[in-house]
């Protein structure tokens, strides 16, 4: 397989964003997450603020952090990974690895 000179690379990247796939912002619209006007605030907000639209739902409490994850899920199409559990097996390596009895090693 030939790599993919970079002028190839920015018009195929080019030609991805003119696809008329929905956006992330006119989803939230359909799936009435968000009204026209409330969009329109939060589209202000990102303009003046310069962080991501994601950012400004979270910072205006449109929506939390697990409600996100699940919207840009059905959004994507990608399944959500559960990793609650996880948080239980990091704080067992946090303490395996800074234990004083293994700090020798």
């Amino acid at each position: 397989m030939m790599p993919v000179k970079i002028t190839e690379r920015h018009a195929m990247n080019d030609a991805v964003k003119n696809l008329d796939a929905p956006s992330f912002e006119s989803f939230l619209v359909q799936c009435q997450i968000l009204s026209p006007d409330l969009l329109s605030v939060v589209r202000r907000e990102k303009g003046k603020e310069r962080r991501s639209f994601e950012k400004i739902l979270l910072n205006l409490h449109l929506i939390n952090e697990e409600q996100l994850t699940e919207l840009l899920s059905d959004f994507s199409g990608l399944p959500l990974a559960d990793l609650s559990h996880h948080r239980t097996i990091s704080a067992v390596v946090h303490r395996v690895i800074f234990s004083p009895h293994l700090a020798a090693f």
